[in-house]
């Protein structure tokens, strides 16, 4: 805080005798306050208006996204929303101030991520947060344990260590071997890979808890004014479906794919590419569900038996959220930490 202060003197005639004395002394102190501005993260755009004010002045602050990124809102030190305008006027306080720009990742923004066994996976950017666009693939945790795997349909339904599955190709029209299906689908995990301390996902990676899947389809509502609870599973669907009404390779037989219906198509318009991967029963078995069912495990439990899922089917436009016993073998999405 600066301070300036101003005094004031008259002259004063005695036998004719001149004489400076001070008169008065006014004190008209101006309390001046420093008002800092930052951008968060600090690459996501310029950030102008910062300097030193006196109490009650009238501040314009501006904030321009870099390429790349979107502007969010001026937050003040205590997290509090102080404006959703990229420009506007700010009223000095009494004290000094710091004003925070937050911006975020332009949505469909895409990258790579590979995991500890060198699959590589496509990303993609949505509300800030990176997602895979891919379902995982790996076989072995974060650490170099390798996961179990070629369980028989009984010991898939007694363990209760993590273990991982492949859809049997046979099964499956169209695809000839398990190279094949992994690389169209992934693989399955039971609930207990999901939540394994040696981590499933990539380093710098998690497993999404159900309040980050909500946050993310929350997002896509509240944000996009033709996305609702009824078509949001549409559009996070990839495109390739056995008579998609899109046509080019959105119609399409080849695997991965989704089976065909008129209404319920995927739009992918986010990049997501959620794939009907289908899911290895409790009990050990396979249903005859790839191209009809998508489900994606969260890393949140509900009691001591169950955990929550998100799903979508290929008649349905919605994109679920529910329960299913830990030993299910689901498909697993992971985001950035």
């Amino acid at each position: 805080m600066l301070k300036k202060k101003f005094c004031w003197i008259l002259p004063l005639s005695v036998l004719s005798i001149f004489l400076l004395i001070t008169f008065g002394c006014e004190d008209d102190t101006k309390l001046i306050y420093n008002l800092s501005v930052e951008a968060d993260p600090p690459g996501g755009g310029i950030v102008e208006g910062g300097g030193n004010y006196e109490e009650g002045e009238q501040v314009t602050l501006t904030a321009v996204a870099n390429e790349g990124y979107d502007f969010i809102n001026w937050i003040d030190g205590g997290d509090e929303i102080v404006s959703t305008e990229n420009e506007f006027v700010y009223t000095m306080p009494g004290h000094d101030v710091t004003l925070i720009a937050n911006f975020r990742l332009e949505d469909g923004i895409t990258g790579t991520v590979t995991d500890i066994d060198g699959n590589e996976y496509k990303t993609v950017t949505i509300g800030g947060k990176e997602w895979m666009a891919e379902n995982l693939r790996t076989t072995t945790y974060n650490d170099g344990t390798e996961i179990p795997s070629g369980l028989s349909d009984g010991e898939w339904a007694e363990t209760d260590e993590g273990a991982y599955a492949v859809h049997p190709y046979a099964d499956v029209e169209g695809i000839d071997s398990e190279a094949e299906m992994i690389d169209a689908y992934g693989k399955v995990y039971n609930w207990y890979a999901v939540v394994d301390t040696r981590d499933l996902c990539p380093e710098g990676w998690r497993v999404p808890s159900e309040y980050e899947w909500t946050q993310l389809t929350d997002y896509l509502i509240d944000n996009y004014d033709d996305i609702t609870s009824s078509n949001l599973g549409n559009k996070l669907k990839s495109c390739r479906q056995d008579g998609s009404p899109l046509g080019g390779e959105c119609d399409t037989r080849e695997h991965p794919r989704w089976n065909g219906h008129s209404t319920h198509y995927g739009t992918d318009d986010f990049g997501f590419s959620a794939l009907p991967a289908g899911i290895r029963e409790d009990d050990g078995h396979f249903p005859h569900n790839i191209g009809f069912f998508a489900a994606c495990w969260t890393a949140t439990g509900v009691g001591a038996e169950y955990a929550y899922v998100r799903s979508v089917l290929y008649d349905s436009g919605s994109f679920d959220d529910g329960g299913t016993e830990r030993e299910t073998g689901l498909s697993v999405r992971c985001v950035r930490d």
